[in-house]
């Protein structure tokens, strides 16, 4: 019996980083602490901290910049292993900006430590190139799009561009800090839902700012081990199916400095017939992202499948 009754092979979908847990995280790691824990020691030891720390204390973690992104891998990986013990395979995957690591991984197209090696050299690039505290990254939930570029052009905001499209009222805006603290200050005024400034200051998918970072990353990505994934990878940049270890690198050194147009990940999910997911890492947000999007497949998480996971 496996933890669905229909099949065994499933769309596995990623989160990034900047995701709040939904409190739950805690419990998981310790019903399958035995299967997690490699991969949560490898990543403290990477990341110079102990991921494991917040875990048990059911806690959001705390951290700077490079331990949310190790975190977020590891913790990904580690929660698709447990579905792999309950015999899930992954037919698709695909990965919410820095989650594109864990789907790689999990396709089998790179080794774990080599996707450590990726995180690790492609925050160092981002650092190389982009001074630490001189960029923002902000969240805007419950305005046009249109609207939000319109105002960013006649404000010349020429730093700003939207990064993150996660659905019709939510994008992550990246740019100068001085230009997004700016536009965050008008979205309040003008009735956005929510706004949030993340604990983010690489402005990872700018084209204008991490052009030279995806060019070196490729550079990198050429020099390790790939391997034709065992099934198709989603890319979040052009929707296309990936199925080769060429494509692959060029698609995860893009992944840089191109933004992320997640609707359209969802509406060719459903173009090609997929009607569940799994949303495999820490907290809910590629299920919450899926709410505002229309015909897009269920989503299972950590926390709806409390029940059926028993913990």
């Amino acid at each position: 019996m496996t933890l669905f009754d229909d099949t065994r092979e499933w769309v596995f979908l990623f989160p990034g980083i900047g995701v709040k847990p939904f409190g739950r995280e805690g419990q998981f790691y310790r019903k399958y602490r035995t299967v997690i824990e490699p991969f949560i020691r490898q990543g403290s030891e990477m990341a110079g901290v102990d991921l494991a720390a917040s875990l048990l204390q059911n806690a959001t973690f705390e951290g700077d910049q490079f331990s949310h992104e190790v975190f977020a891998y590891v913790f990904a990986c580690g929660t698709f292993r447990v579905f792999g013990e309950y015999g899930l395979v992954p037919k698709l995957v695909g990965g919410h900006s820095l989650g594109i690591y864990a789907a790689l991984a999990a396709a089998g197209a790179i080794s774990f430590p080599d996707g450590l090696a990726i995180i690790t050299k492609a925050h160092r690039l981002g650092r190389k190139f982009n001074p630490e505290k001189r960029f923002g990254v902000v969240v805007i939930i419950g305005l046009d799009h249109d609207e939000v570029a319109e105002v960013i052009t006649e404000k010349g905001l020429t730093s700003v561009n939207l990064a993150n499209l996660n659905n019709a009222s939510s994008g992550v805006y990246v740019g100068y800090k001085k230009e997004t603290d700016r536009l965050l200050a008008w979205a309040e005024g003008a009735g956005a839902v929510k706004t949030i400034p993340l604990p983010v200051d690489i402005p990872f998918h700018s084209p204008l700012f991490m052009a030279e970072a995806s060019h070196e990353l490729r550079n990198f990505l050429e020099s390790l081990h790939w391997q034709r994934p065992i099934c198709p990878v989603l890319s979040a940049l052009d929707h296309s199916l990936i199925r080769t270890e060429e494509e692959l690198i060029e698609m995860t050194a893009a992944n840089l400095s191109h933004p992320i147009h997640w609707p359209g990940v969802l509406k060719k999910l459903t173009e090609i017939g997929v009607e569940a997911v799994i949303e495999c890492g820490a907290g809910v947000s590629l299920s919450q992202h899926a709410r505002f999007i229309d015909a897009a497949p269920r989503h299972y998480n950590l926390r709806n499948l409390k029940r059926r996971l028993n913990y």
